[in-house]
């Protein structure tokens, strides 16, 4: 896993403890040989955690069901994590939004002067220079739709409202078996509002169907209580106690 040795055991402990709730989660079973230690290191100083194989099928992302059960997967993930973080909140990304926001800001327009610079010659130039100006105004609107939500009152308690969040939970990331539906791959875990891994999973993977994403987000709603905050999308929102409001604009 490429992340800092301490990152790798705060995510180890907090993963440990969630599976001992009873989350089906892909990670090392210390009761056995190779998941005796939190991880190995190979000569090359690469640092990897010996999870135990789980052979099943990937879910379709164009299947009702598959997406509903990986959506009740990850809410349960979400509260199980929230209970699990003990001590002080490590690893929170909650209060950097803005911040994100202007950088990528910022890389775009850096983009755009070098390719103005080199005269639009290469084609990702050319389509700089052909949607440009609309890629800013998509990172104008996203900072709109952060000022006028929530989030400036959420960042300030990451205890209050942070949740243990996979950080990449899309279809690739979850296994369906017989004994139920595995969450895999956790090198992004971190702390942050629900509604990012959300925002990652609906919008994050192109094959992903609207229709089809709005299941994922009912199985997520319907088994948690806790604040989803807001949604970077113009077609849904999300409120306390689950889904409120229209997921997708031809569905009644």
């Amino acid at each position: 896993m490429p992340v800092p040795v301490g990152r790798l055991r705060w995510i180890d402990r907090v993963l440990l403890r969630i599976r001992r709730k009873g989350s089906l989660l892909a990670w090392r079973d210390p009761n056995t040989l190779e998941g005796r230690k939190p991880y190995v290191t190979s000569r090359k100083g690469e640092h990897y955690v010996l999870t135990p194989w789980i052979s099943r099928r990937k879910p379709s992302p164009r299947t009702l069901s598959d997406m509903r059960a990986c959506g009740i997967v990850l809410a349960r993930f979400h509260k199980a994590g929230r209970a699990g973080l003990k001590g002080k909140i490590a690893y929170s990304e909650i209060g950097t939004w803005y911040s994100t926001l202007r950088n990528r800001e910022s890389y775009i327009k850096n983009k755009m002067g070098t390719a103005r610079r080199n005269g639009f010659s290469p084609p990702i130039s050319r389509f700089i220079k052909q949607r440009g100006s609309e890629i800013l105004r998509y990172s104008n609107k996203a900072k709109a739709l952060l000022r006028d939500s929530g989030y400036h009152t959420y960042r300030h308690n990451p205890r209050k409202h942070g949740v243990l969040c996979h950080g990449d939970g899309g279809p690739s990331n979850f296994i369906i078996t017989d004994k139920g539906t595995y969450l895999i791959d956790f090198e992004t875990v971190h702390v942050d509002l629900r509604v990012y891994d959300l925002y990652r999973v609906t919008v994050g993977f192109r094959n992903f169907i609207r229709t089809i994403s709005s299941l994922f987000v009912r199985g997520c709603s319907s088994r948690s209580q806790h604040i989803l905050c807001f949604a970077p999308l113009n077609d849904f929102r999300l409120q306390k106690n689950g889904y409120s409001g229209r997921l997708n604009p031809k569905e009644k």
